[in-house]
């Protein structure tokens, strides 16, 4: 597992905040230095899956949560078929992201190091020139 606190309260956090602020600076690359995996089983303990549930319960009150890109994303991945949480390797699927581009540095024992694109290909370089 690349992350062991995928969808934890704290990441939840953590990806809302740095998609927000992309989404508002639109940089012109972006370089993440600890990309884990693109999607994570949703589970319901404790740590991990119950963080994205109550972010979901709780910024369904709440504007701007309610209608930020980063919760429809996350929504979109807990209800789906196979329910799931989103890494942030999948963060390219958000709002202005696919007009950023976005250079993946993989890690994790289960995971080829060095950089990858933000298809999450391992290996494939990604240009952020």
């Amino acid at each position: 597992m690349a992350n062991p606190h995928f969808a934890n309260l704290g990441d939840v956090w953590n990806h809302l905040l740095l998609t927000e602020v992309i989404e508002g600076l639109r940089p012109e690359c972006y370089v993440e230095t600890h990309a884990g995996s693109a999607s994570y089983r949703l589970v319901g303990d404790v740590e991990r899956g119950l963080g994205a549930e109550m972010f979901l319960s709780a910024s369904s009150d709440a504007e701007p949560l309610r209608s930020s890109p980063y919760r429809r994303h996350v929504l979109a991945s807990a209800r789906g078929a196979e329910p799931s949480y989103p890494g942030f390797a999948a963060a390219g699927d958000v709002a202005a992201w696919p007009r950023v581009p976005i250079c993946l540095l993989r890690h994790g024992p289960s995971q080829r190091r060095g950089p990858a694109s933000h298809t999450g290909t391992p290996g494939a370089a990604a240009s952020c020139s």
